[in-house]
């Protein structure tokens, strides 16, 4: 055994354990998924959590969720992200107290402290912080002092944000047996600015549907350019100021040219509101779609933007790879992980209507470089970016997890 109980020291040991014991299904057990948010929802971080786990059962573990659906009636909406930590660690006692324990208790980043700061009350699971883009990093992003960045915090949120949430997030990343993180900048700002140490991070990426790929055969790259399509929340998180921006610059100039805009999660009366009037028209925002729904939409358009000042890996942009549409995206967070500059797809810096306009124009006027790079960024993602490969790590961390309890 080893010394130091090592992640990939754990992983090792688990390999011969494989070898030596052929069942790798016996050396599964039960899993508890928690988010503070609604299952099922079209956000990022549910689809992220529930897909993964979804693909584990096929590797023999057992799934359970906690989610906002789960919290007493009662609850106060003001408080609740503060309270689902609370609730989440009574569930799971109260399974530990009926001879059902959770083995992995897989916990949304700010909704862990109960949890971390009392395992045995649950019958000492590992506990493992889930992040969707570190709730640190894009605070002190939209705190700095120069450059651009989305809009900065109000004086109320200035205080009630690191009281209700911030410091669960820095206590459960810190106390938790394992950090699941979605980038490359994640990853660094873990180790360096929580002192975590390699082995405890596992770097995952999303996948996506096979509704995606499944269209990709009737891609039609010769055809005008005239559509373009953000997917994601309609926030300015995902750099909506200077999407609407270049979509009024571009569409003076072409007057041929429409935007669609996926997953909005606002009403499109607000949404319309960030363009001029004349434009309107030349705006479609879908209302909420299924899966095969969205797949058809991202078909129907010629260019897929996405100028994110902050993500994790998106999702959306990975199913829309999948369909071979060619990107456009920034050159931060899991994007620049994933999209190769100038083969996969295009990279712009963020806050910058004026790169958005020129990376536009450039492939508008390139039916050759939209199909090669939209070739390029499907046979990438199809490849490489499935949940069977997201449950594939999550698998062997939580195996040398659940190793190390049985080996105390």
């Amino acid at each position: 055994m080893c010394g130091n109980a090592s992640i990939p020291c754990l992983v090792h040991e688990f390999e011969k354990y494989k070898v030596k014991n052929s069942a790798e299904r016996d050396f599964t057990g039960r899993v508890l998924v928690a988010h503070n948010l609604p299952r099922g929802s079209w956000g990022g971080a549910v689809r992220m959590m529930e897909s993964s786990h979804q693909a584990l059962e096929s590797f023999g573990w057992q799934t359970d969720y906690f989610t906002t659906e789960d919290m007493p009636p009662s609850s106060s909406m003001r408080y609740r992200r503060y309270a689902f930590s609370w609730h989440l660690r009574r569930h799971a006692r109260a399974a530990f107290l009926r001879g059902q324990p959770y083995d992995i208790i897989n916990v949304h980043e700010p909704a862990g402290a109960a949890v971390v700061a009392s395992r045995s009350a649950m019958g000492a699971p590992a506990v493992v912080a889930m992040s969707h883009g570190l709730e640190q990093r894009y605070w002190e992003l939209r705190r700095r002092a120069a450059g651009p960045k989305p809009e900065p915090p109000l004086l109320k949120e200035r205080i009630t944000f690191p009281l209700l949430s911030l410091w669960q997030s820095r206590l459960t990343l810190r106390r938790a047996d394992h950090v699941f993180c979605l980038s490359d900048d994640d990853k660094t700002f873990l180790q360096a600015r929580h002192h975590l140490t390699a082995d405890k991070i596992t770097r995952v990426i999303p996948g996506a549907g096979a509704e995606f790929s499944a269209v990709l055969s009737r891609r039609v790259y010769d055809r005008p350019c005239t559509k373009l399509l953000f997917s994601g929340t309609w926030s300015e998180r995902k750099g909506k100021k200077y999407m609407a921006e270049a979509f009024s610059i571009l569409a003076l100039k072409n007057s041929a040219l429409q935007l669609g805009i996926l997953g909005a999660g606002v009403p499109a009366a607000s949404l319309l509101a960030d363009f001029p009037p004349e434009l309107h028209p030349r705006v479609t925002v879908y209302p909420p779609l299924s899966h095969a729904e969205c797949a058809e939409v991202l078909l129907d358009y010629d260019i897929f933007l996405l100028p994110s000042f902050f993500e994790g890996t998106p999702l959306a942009l990975i199913e829309g790879m999948y369909t071979g549409i060619p990107v456009i995206t920034t050159a931060t967070c899991g994007m620049k992980d994933i999209v190769e500059n100038g083969r996969t797809g295009i990279l712009i810096n963020p806050g910058n209507t004026a790169e958005i306009v020129d990376a536009v124009e450039q492939l508008t006027q390139n039916a050759e470089l939209r199909s090669r790079m939209g070739r390029a960024a499907a046979a990438n993602a199809i490849s490489n970016y499935t949940w069977q490969a997201t449950a594939q790590r999550m698998h062997l961390a939580y195996s040398a997890l659940l190793l190390r309890k049985r080996a105390r």
